[in-house]
């Protein structure tokens, strides 16, 4: 092309572009041929049908199975039917009498069963046994309801509002119910909400009990106020026939003058002393010495006077001085 280009400009001619093909004779791309989707559709459809018909047939084969499978069990149902209506047949045709028992069989069956005699027996000596056992006192009902009340509510006030209420509402509750509210302030060394209660015992018309003097002397006795102790113990000696107040309260004074400042060595002394004294005109010491000075005692009176002091003491009186220290 560029050899005939510059042949043409050599010769002084410029070449002419070809020309342009008509609409006729350009030429045409082939058509594609449907037979080609057309087979594919056939295909896919042709597959359709044959996994539908396959399924039919499963479902139809699945569906014979079941309904051999029913008419098997009704079979084997009516087959068992049978069979028991033949065994009811042969029962009722060949029953037979049934066999009596033996006189020794009818004794042996006899003692198996109680006799109306036997149980009408029992249940006098039950009645017997219950008329004698003692009965029960039954709890107070306001102590049972300040004692669920300290089980959620332990350091009193509340207790002691509600027994106040049962009071003025004219009810008259036991020493017990406030010894319940005491021994919750006592708990937490409350010693003048504890003296308030202590007051309204003998306000109420009640006697105070051992556990009263003992719950109101606790905080006292701990903080070391002896006079207060003292005073306290002193008016429920003069209650007592011979003037004994007890190991337990013995040992709260005895804490009492140990926690004392100064310590009261002395004032001890005299307590147990004293204590003594009135165990021996009751005669107590007589038949268990042990019991007016336990470990409790022993232990608060070797604080109070010291170990010499005390190692004396138990020698005058006969006692161990080292029995019940550890406990």
């Amino acid at each position: 092309m560029m050899t005939l280009q510059l042949a043409f400009a050599h010769a002084g001619q410029v070449p002419r572009p070809p020309p342009a093909l008509s609409q006729r004779d350009r030429p045409r791309r082939p058509r594609r041929s449907k037979s080609g989707c057309s087979g594919a559709v056939a295909s896919l459809t042709g597959g359709a049908l044959l996994c539908s018909r396959e399924r039919v047939k499963r479902q139809q084969a699945d569906r014979d199975s079941s309904e051999a499978e029913a008419a098997e069990r009704l079979e084997l149902i009516r087959a068992a039917i049978r069979r028991g209506e033949e065994k009811a047949a042969k029962g009722e045709d060949g029953a037979t009498e049934p066999r009596r028992m033996t006189p020794e069989e009818e004794e042996a069956l006899q003692k198996m069963f109680i006799q109306p005699e036997e149980v009408m027996a029992a249940g006098e000596s039950e009645s017997e046994a219950v008329k004698a056992e003692p009965e029960e006192p039954e709890e107070d009902l306001h102590e049972v309801r300040l004692r669920r009340t300290l089980e959620f509510c332990p350091d009193g006030k509340l207790a002691w509002e509600i027994l106040q209420e049962i009071v003025a509402s004219g009810e008259r509750p036991g020493v017990g119910a406030f010894d319940l509210v005491m021994e919750a302030f006592s708990r937490r060394g409350a010693l003048d909400d504890a003296l308030a209660v202590f007051k309204a015992v003998a306000d109420a018309g009640l006697t105070h009990s051992d556990a009263s003097f003992d719950f109101l002397a606790k905080p006292a006795s701990k903080s070391g106020e002896y006079r207060f102790v003292e005073r306290l113990y002193a008016a429920k000696a003069q209650s007592t026939q011979h003037g004994q107040i007890g190991p337990d309260s013995l040992s709260l004074l005895l804490d009492a003058y140990a926690n004392g400042l100064p310590r009261q060595a002395q004032k001890a002394q005299g307590a147990f002393r004293g204590e003594m004294a009135a165990a021996e005109a009751a005669q107590t010491m007589a038949t268990v010495p042990s019991e007016v000075a336990p470990g409790s005692v022993r232990r608060a009176l070797r604080r109070a006077v010291g170990s010499s002091v005390y190692r004396a003491l138990m020698e005058e009186y006969g006692l161990d001085p080292d029995a019940d220290l550890d406990m």
